[in-house]
């Protein structure tokens, strides 16, 4: 006897063939999903997560694209963080984003309805936007990335044929951006943990360093000041000497003998007086109580002034002194401080310089290396003693403060040099010390032109 076939069965065992297979694929997947989600709980930097969650769901499930968007702080933009290949890339590149409100967008709908948005066939779809870098899409799904009720962001995957997306597509991606909705979440709180960390360290080094230099500073000064008020003490002993002398034999010193007393005693308040000075000037530009009023000035007459007030020590020295700056040049200076800096230089130069000798005031025309303006270059050169090369590398510090003598016994503290040096600063110039020993010394400082001289 034949056998005879029951279509009915034939028809139901197909059918749980089918059904079989199907539940072995989605088991399949879902252990592939479950793969995934342990690749990305490692990552913690959310860049690299959302590489990975793109290229791991492209090429593990063979879609045509797929990309991800990010929700930005204002809540209202969906941001393409990271896309699969050229397309991805280029958009990346450009910076792609959606509006949340954006009618034609079915990644936005997803984002607004907090739901997943299946188009089998997206040319149909009047809310679907397309992408000129996509040109093969049929089908596209849009799942949002929801964390509680909060939406972080939206993972979008296409195909290339109509119907190529499908519910168990939809129930497997929506497992899955659970999955990265966790993982983005501790990368995001990984984020701000390494940004407060790295925030904690700067600051930690910061004031670290602040309290160096604090340290650094107040030690400076505290040699500084031990310096300077050795230096004030010193003068003091001849002048009190003289003072007495002076007092004691008063009726039997000659008019020449009270001559040479009378300059001596002078000499030595007046070095008094000048480090008073340059103190109480440095002091002032420390607390910020020195005032920068630069205007139009013309710089020979500066110059000219300070060289009138200091030609009776010269005289006195014997050492010429002179300004070769003839004519009429108009600098953006501050007055005070420029007379100030000159001042300093030129008695500096004199104290150093021997009976014989000579101090003389240049200008020349040039730029600093630094300067935005054209400068003028001045020059306060002498004939004297010279510096060494390892005095040299110690001028300008405060903490290497040089205790020098001149050639008619004067002291010195090197605070005049220092002060030059931020007074200079303060106009935006550099100065400079070329010396050598036993020939000579020549101070250079830059200052800005006026206006009027821009041109030259």
């Amino acid at each position: 006897m034949a056998n005879v076939q029951n279509p009915l069965a034939e028809e139901n065992t197909s059918q749980f063939r089918k059904t079989i297979h199907n539940l072995e694929k989605r088991s399949q997947q879902l252990e592939m999903v479950v793969k995934i989600s342990q690749q990305l709980t490692s990552i913690l930097e959310l860049g690299d997560l959302l590489r990975q969650v793109v290229v791991l769901t492209r090429e593990t499930f063979n879609y045509y694209h797929v990309h991800i968007y990010l929700v930005d702080e204002t809540r209202t933009i969906l941001l393409m963080s990271e896309g699969y290949g050229e397309a991805g890339a280029e958009m990346k590149r450009h910076k792609h984003q959606i509006l949340i409100a954006a009618p034609r967008s079915l990644v936005a709908r997803a984002a607004r309805e907090k739901r997943i948005i299946i188009v089998e066939d997206v040319r149909r779809d009047p809310t679907w936007l397309p992408n000129v870098l996509l040109p093969n899409t049929h089908s596209e799904m849009a799942v949002p990335i929801i964390i509680g009720e909060q939406v972080m962001g939206v993972l979008d995957v296409q195909e290339n044929e109509i119907g190529g997306l499908d519910k168990s597509d939809a129930d497997l991606l929506r497992t899955l951006a659970n999955h990265i909705a966790v993982a983005i979440q501790n990368a995001q709180l990984y984020g701000i943990a390494q940004q407060e960390l790295t925030e904690r360290k700067r600051a930690e080094t910061a004031l670290k360093k602040a309290n160096q230099e604090l340290t650094k500073l107040n030690a400076d000064k505290d040699k500084f000041f031990s310096i300077v008020a050795h230096d004030l003490k010193g003068p003091f002993q001849p002048l009190l000497g003289l003072a007495h002398l002076l007092l004691e034999t008063a009726d039997q010193v000659t008019p020449q003998d009270a001559l040479e007393i009378g300059g001596s005693i002078y000499r030595s308040a007046k070095n008094i007086y000048d480090l008073l000075e340059n103190l109480l000037e440095w002091s002032r530009i420390q607390r910020g109580h020195l005032e920068y009023n630069p205007i139009p000035l013309d710089l020979r007459l500066v110059v000219e002034r300070a060289v009138n007030l200091l030609a009776e020590n010269a005289l006195y020295k014997q050492i010429t002194l002179k300004s070769t700056i003839t004519a009429p040049l108009y600098i953006q200076a501050d007055e005070n401080m420029l007379y100030t800096v000159i001042r300093n230089l030129i008695s500096n130069a004199l104290k150093f310089t021997p009976a014989g000798g000579s101090v003389t005031i240049n200008q020349y025309n040039g730029n600093s290396v630094t300067a935005e303006k054209l400068t003028a270059l001045v020059e306060v050169a002498d004939t004297g003693v010279g510096i060494s090369e390892k005095n040299l590398a110690k001028l300008f510090k405060i903490e290497d403060t040089l205790t020098t003598t001149g050639t008619a016994k004067e002291k010195g503290t090197g605070l005049g040099l220092i002060i030059c040096k931020e007074m200079v600063e303060q106009h935006g110039g550099e100065i400079s010390v070329i010396s050598e020993l036993h020939k000579g010394t020549a101070v250079r400082f830059t200052v800005p032109l006026a206006e009027q001289h821009m041109t030259i």
